[in-house]
């Protein structure tokens, strides 16, 4: 079969059917892999794993990939790892991105790092973010650098904020404050508020209050509240009881602590008991002994 796409976009599964297997009885790779997907969508889990057995036997990196993603989705999780284990010995760095998350997952920290390790060596992307924040929660922050930056200067957008959080620790605020502005001029949420905290740590009010604008725009609770901190702190009570209010609306236990602290401050204790006692029913500790 040539074109097992073409095929689908002119018929439907049903019609394709007989197509499809006589493809996979030709040792059609491509065609038992469809097979296995249109089974698995159809719920006849027996079929799928089948054909999608027969192509991952025939060594293809992406066979093995899907047959374990499968498995793992009936819960199989030991024949899950067996298969990506096969299809990262190929040298395929996905299934090395996947074992090194699963070890992750399972406290298996170690075996973890050396997967993204592989597969970071060899180019994966994501891989070089996760090995770094291994290293870093591992206590080894120059390693994490390293890896932070290259999947940065690739234009990973979790790895330029995680760097810009661990240069923002080491009190490297102009190179935090570069890669927190790169990621945050690509649309990543977080860090429009971490570089709206490290702005304001140099006391660059106008653009702390720029971003954090843009990241509580985007729906950031925590950066709504700290919004209306740097608002409250320049008197503009209002604008910062919009803000604490906006913040509520997420239903957050924290913003209504906070909320309810902004009240206090303004000696309005009816509506602070009132967001005290809803923040406590919600599970903040907190306000209960407010």
């Amino acid at each position: 079969m040539d074109d097992l796409n073409e095929l689908f976009e002119k018929d439907n599964p049903e019609t394709a059917l007989p197509e499809l297997q006589e493809a996979a009885q030709r040792d059609d790779t491509g065609a038992m892999l469809t097979l296995g997907g249109l089974f698995n969508g159809q719920g006849k889990s027996r079929l799928a794993e089948y054909w999608l057995t027969q192509a991952a036997y025939k060594g293809d990196a992406k066979s093995m990939r899907d047959l374990a993603g499968f498995l793992r989705e009936q819960g199989r999780h030991q024949e899950a790892e067996r298969w990506y284990t096969q299809a990262a010995t190929t040298g395929d760095t996905k299934a090395m991105f996947v074992l090194g998350n699963l070890a992750n997952e399972q406290g298996r920290t170690g075996e973890a790092e050396r997967w993204h390790l592989q597969a970071a060596e060899n180019g994966h992307v994501p891989s070089m973010n996760n090995l770094g924040n291994l290293l870093n929660k591992g206590g080894k922050p120059r390693e994490a650098e390293h890896w932070y930056l290259q999947a940065a200067h690739a234009g990973d957008v979790l790895a330029m904020h995680n760097l810009a959080m661990l240069l923002g620790s080491q009190d490297r605020l102009e190179e935090a404050e570069h890669w927190g502005f790169q990621a945050a001029s690509d649309g990543h949420v977080p860090a429009m508020r971490t570089l709206a905290t490290l702005l304001q740590y140099q006391d660059k009010l106008r653009e702390a209050e720029h971003w954090y604008l843009q990241a509580a725009d985007n729906g950031s609770t925590p950066a709504m509240s700290n919004l209306g901190h740097l608002l409250k702190d320049q008197g503009r009570l209002e604008e910062a009881e919009r803000w604490y209010l906006r913040a509520t609306e997420t239903h957050h236990p924290k913003a209504m602590h906070i909320l309810g602290l902004f009240f206090k401050e303004q000696e309005r204790s009816q509506e602070a008991e009132k967001w005290f006692t809803r923040a406590a029913e919600d599970g903040n500790t907190e306000s209960a002994y407010e």
